[in-house]
């Protein structure tokens, strides 16, 4: 009798102290966990409405970011995390998702869905209600068919199993920033429906929802349902007045808005490329080997020219000075992405068009081989112990080593000497002859003096170890908390200045994508330890502006130093560069 006293006893206080619990919440930081789609419009939303939403709950949320093509990862990290409400998933859930992320990988029963911002339809999916009925009839027997939305739900996620308190709490907090003007404003502005639903009625849209989809895709016969528009019929003759015959249509129509430049052939003759970074480093082997073959499609010389220095800020600024006509390429990478939040200088990205976006790059941790440091983890401690006492070769404030070592400050407490030069090959040859101890470069880089034995990897930054170094662990091995920056690292592209005529782009995108395809380029890029991306347009721009916002959200949360609030001012061009002609 005792005993089971004693058991009830010990069940109330349980019941107790987590009814307390969950009245108190949120009582520490939350997380929310990011998925970034292919849209810009899915990263904006879901971080705009977090951040409004934490206004309302009165305790911080920590964003962590996961690039589109790693939205799995997102979900697989979700899924595995506590049902304790201090942690949510913010995305998007589209048709087909089932189909994409392997319903062996990631169980969506898992997962409720407490707020709905909105929808964004971009058709209609037809399938049939008895599955023997043949798609060809349809035009006969539209009856025989259902339709179903396909598109995107744009939503907020916590694990089953929840405390209802905490879920009614984020529930409210949502759907409070939800209502703001703001969010209805870019909502509209993108073709999306506003829905704002919470609580149980988010759940059973959803539920509703993926039910249509999911039976869309069983059927395997899927089709779109296009919108046709009516054949135009001819005006009716007119008394006394014989019929008109109709007109054959024309063909090779001259596109509109066509100007003068297009129209002239472009290119007429040589065409400059401003590489922002010195000769031999990533950046400029990349950019080179691939418009040589680019130079040979277009039939005009690419005058090649290294104007380096600031992070890549006055290369930029020339290109930006230039002529937007199309014959100044920027060659650049990601270090101007953040030049206005660490005050070198008001130009980044937003001011140019990606003509080709090339591949990313992963950077990983290096020591001279005969180092003491034998793992991550020594050399993380020991500069926590004795901070800025332990030198590190950079490649500059804003570079990837740069990004580094502030995360390293957040994860491990560690503070290096950062010892700036201009490539990362620099870096590893400094590591190499002893003139630092360590050095944060892109696995490149690192790879050349590795190969030589001169140097050894601690880690790798990268979710998955290096084909050519199987051996040397990822980051995460060591500091499992780390995935929160992942994936991230270098990437490299071709740009030219905003407002350059778009069928100029269209012929710099064609021939880059052309000459990137290259059995020579695919070797390098092989050799240099470089994805391959090829990305060219909106793809291309919308990568990178997920990479700026997943990057300052990591150097906020890690307390990065030199982070900058307002504009900055234009840097003044070194004495060696004369700017170009107005």
């Amino acid at each position: 009798m005792k005993k089971f006293i004693a058991f009830i006893s010990f069940i109330l206080v349980l019941i107790i102290t987590s009814t307390a619990a969950a009245a108190n919440y949120p009582a520490r930081e939350i997380t929310g966990i990011v998925q970034l789609g292919e849209k810009g419009t899915d990263d904006f939303t879901a971080r705009e409405i977090t951040l409004k939403a934490e206004k309302n709950l009165g305790q911080p949320i920590s964003i962590w970011s996961f690039s589109g093509k790693n939205d799995i990862t997102a979900l697989k990290y979700f899924q595995d995390s506590k049902a304790d409400g201090y942690i949510f998933y913010t995305g998007v859930e589209y048709a087909g998702l089932s189909e994409k992320t392997n319903s062996s990988v990631i169980n969506f029963n898992e997962f409720d869905c407490i707020y709905l911002t909105g929808e964004f339809t971009d058709g209609l999916v037809l399938f049939p209600i008895d599955e023997n009925t043949p798609l060809k009839d349809f035009q006969n027997k539209p009856e025989k068919f259902n339709y179903v939305p396909r598109g995107f739900l744009y939503g907020v996620y916590v694990k089953k199993g929840t405390p209802d308190e905490a879920v009614k709490k984020l529930s409210e907090a949502f759907k409070q920033a939800g209502n703001e003007q703001k969010i209805k404003d870019v909502l509209e502005k993108n073709g999306v429906q506003f829905l704002g639903l919470a609580g149980r009625e988010a759940q059973d849209y959803v539920t509703k929802w993926r039910g249509g989809n999911y039976a869309t895709l069983l059927t395997d016969k899927e089709v779109t349902a296009m919108k046709t528009e009516p054949a135009k019929k001819n005006p009716a003759p007119k008394k006394n007045e014989p019929a008109k015959k109709s007109q054959p249509a024309k063909t090779q129509t001259p596109p509109k808005n066509q100007n003068k430049q297009a129209r002239k052939g472009y290119p007429e003759h040589e065409i400059t490329a401003i590489v922002q970074m010195s000769k031999g480093g990533a950046t400029d082997v990349l950019t080179r080997a691939v418009t040589e073959k680019v130079a040979k499609i277009l039939g005009q010389p690419i005058n090649v020219r290294n104007i380096a220095g600031n992070s890549g800020a006055y290369g930029m600024r020339y290109a930006y000075e230039s002529k937007a006509d199309g014959y100044t390429l920027l060659m650049g990478s990601e270090h101007t992405t953040l030049h206005d939040k660490l005050g070198i200088s008001p130009l980044h990205y937003d001011k140019f068009k990606c003509v080709y976006l090339i591949g990313e790059a992963s950077a990983g941790v290096i020591v001279r081989s005969d180092s003491k440091y034998q793992t991550l983890r020594e050399l993380l401690e020991d500069a926590k112990d004795n901070p800025r006492t332990i030198t590190c070769g950079v490649t500059g404030v804003g570079s990837v080593g740069w990004g580094l070592c502030a995360f390293f400050k957040d994860i491990a407490g560690a503070e290096f000497d950062q010892v700036n030069h201009p490539n990362g090959g620099v870096s590893a040859k400094a590591v190499a002859d002893g003139e630092c101890e360590c050095a944060m470069v892109l696995l490149q880089h690192g790879f050349k003096e590795y190969e030589k034995g001169n140097v050894k990897f601690l880690t790798v930054v990268a979710p998955e170890p290096d084909p050519l170094m199987p051996d040397v662990p990822v980051v995460t091995d060591e500091y499992p908390d780390f995935f929160k920056y992942l994936p991230w690292g270098a990437f490299y592209g071709i740009f030219v200045k905003d407002g350059t005529d778009p069928a100029i782009i269209k012929t710099l995108s064609d021939a880059y994508v052309q000459a990137g395809k290259d059995k020579d380029f695919q070797a390098v890029l092989q050799k240099e330890h470089i994805r391959v991306l090829a990305y060219t347009g909106k793809q291309a721009d919308d990568y990178i502006t997920n990479w700026r916002n997943n990057t300052l959200d990591g150097l906020i949360t890690s307390g990065a130093e030199g982070l900058y609030e307002g504009e900055p001012p234009l840097p003044p061009y070194p004495a060696d560069v004369t700017p170009p002609k107005k």
